[in-house]
């Protein structure tokens, strides 16, 4: 489902003026990536039981933002929270629409690299599917 969330940003406006869909990626950064780069990865997959059986999945996704200068990362972790926090709605990937319930933020953690002077941002998601 990590896909489903990188269709959600490339497609918010707010996140590519400050990061290009191109450095919005799954899984890995490109190692030439250049910051300010988002990397969207799946931490764990959840089955959401109830006594009818298997209701829904529930994909916890972890968004890791890139950046040269701390508040480059937290304007882009802005942007990132406003398109996912609480979204609901149709997401349509290759020919494919997938129904999401409702995307929530877990957790927010920060680190600092100034060795090499760049700073990240990593939230945490749940993600409900129907």
């Amino acid at each position: 489902m990590i896909h489903v969330v990188r269709k959600i940003l490339t497609d918010t406006s707010a996140v590519t003026a400050l990061v290009p869909a191109a450095r919005i990626s799954l899984v890995n950064a490109k190692q030439a990536m250049v910051r300010p780069y988002i990397v969207i990865d799946l931490e764990e997959t959840r089955f959401d039981r109830n006594n009818m059986g298997v209701h829904g999945e529930i994909y916890n996704v972890l968004v890791y933002i890139s950046h040269t200068s701390i508040s480059g990362a937290w304007a882009i972790h802005s942007a990132v929270k406003t398109a996912l926090s609480e979204y609901t709605g149709t997401v349509t990937v290759d020919s494919v629409a997938y129904t999401v319930d409702q995307i929530s933020i877990m957790d927010v953690m920060t680190d600092a690299h100034e060795l090499h002077d760049f700073y990240v941002v990593a939230m945490n998601f749940n993600l409900f599917m129907a």
